[in-house]
């Protein structure tokens, strides 16, 4: 018996830039409750319309090293606030991820991401869709859920 297999594993470092299950996305790119305003600096950087929709184009650069995206563009809605796009940078401006919101819908009051596509650069232009078809707010979940089991494939 391996009692320690029963135990959650946090996922942190450079774990955090592993593929969530074989997708083009990393576990970084999914953990949006750390936010950016923390660990980087913002510029404006001007304006661009993305399909006909006005943006504010913004310039992130990570207060401090390690950070799996030292350089970040991200093209913000003027209408809504919603991010459109967002372009994931290294250290030396080499792009590795671009993300691309083709649909938000006003969902609840919120407005949400319903249609987008990451490209991985470093996979010889890998694509990954995510669709999103229904929300639930404020529903209550079962305990259940986050045990062991249910994060089981």
């Amino acid at each position: 018996a391996y009692p320690e297999a029963d135990k959650p594993i946090k996922i942190q470092g450079a774990a955090l830039r592993d593929s969530v299950a074989g997708s083009d996305f990393s576990y970084e790119d999914m953990n949006g409750e750390r936010g950016y305003a923390s660990r980087y600096t913002p510029k404006l950087a001007g304006t661009e319309s993305l399909g006909g929709v006005a943006c504010t184009v913004l310039e992130l650069a990570a207060k401090k090293p390690g950070q799996a995206y030292p350089f970040i563009r991200i093209w913000v809605a003027d209408q809504d606030g919603a991010v459109r796009k967002m372009e994931e940078y290294s250290q030396n401006k080499r792009l590795l991820k671009t993300q691309e919101v083709l649909a938000v819908k006003n969902l609840g009051g919120k407005t949400v991401p319903v249609d987008m596509v990451m490209t991985d650069a470093l996979k010889g232009k890998s694509k990954t869709a995510f669709k999103l078809e229904s929300v639930e707010w404020d529903r209550p979940l079962d305990v259940k859920l986050f045990s062991l089991e249910e994060l089981t494939w």
